[in-house]
């Protein structure tokens, strides 16, 4: 009888690793048609389509600091960093620029809180500056939004509707979505910070790596 349960348990661990390598291939095809139509894939297909080619998490940070130019930075810019081997997109990191080199940022360990622009140097192999198309006013606006978040926690899964726990792009998605103006290209149920990359109300003022 222990045997035969073992059969059965082993047979069954058998298919559904099968099933789970099938899935991450079909991800894997259904990436490739949607970057070969010039459209950005669903959040779950360029997960599992990652995950397949063993790529999870932030990706790897090459060790050496790039050379985004912090002296073009404006209060309400946005920030953008990423590094290869991402499991959710070429940017997996965004801030929100707030003047004297600082920015809104949030980590799972600290919650939201300012944190030094340099982080944006020296953490990322590929950085960006954005900068918002909206009048000064909408600006400032939306640094003093994302100031009174300080302190809140940090909840990956948060979904767009709540406003007492964030994750970094939802929160400067939420900043600027109270002044009027929508960032999130991708229109996911969660705002990825390519979301801002890809977004029509956006100036690309500096971007560097690979």
């Amino acid at each position: 009888m222990v045997l035969r349960r073992a059969a059965i348990i082993t047979i069954i661990i058998i298919l559904l690793s099968g099933l789970i390598l099938f899935s991450l291939k079909i991800a894997q095809i259904k990436e490739a048609c949607y970057q070969a139509k010039g459209e950005y894939p669903p959040l779950m297909v360029l997960a599992l389509a990652a995950a397949g080619r063993g790529e999870l998490g932030s990706g790897k940070f090459g060790g050496k600091p790039n050379h985004l130019d912090l002296s073009l930075l404006q209060p309400g810019d946005i920030l953008l960093g990423g590094n290869p081997g991402s499991s959710y997109g070429f940017f997996t990191h965004a801030g929100l620029y707030v003047g004297n080199n600082q920015v809104v940022d949030m980590y799972i360990s600290t919650g939201v809180y300012l944190a030094e622009v340099k982080t944006y140097q020296n953490y990322y192999d590929r950085a960006a500056i954005l900068r918002v198309k909206a009048r000064p006013g909408q600006k400032k606006a939306a640094v003093d939004y994302a100031l009174t978040q300080i302190g809140k926690p940090f909840f990956i899964l948060a979904p767009k509707e709540e406003d007492r726990l964030w994750y970094c792009s939802k929160l400067l998605w939420r900043a600027y979505l109270d002044q009027g103006i929508d960032l999130d290209a991708l229109n996911s149920y969660w705002v990825l910070p390519d979301s801002f990359w890809f977004s029509p109300r956006v100036q690309v003022i500096y971007f560097t790596g690979r």
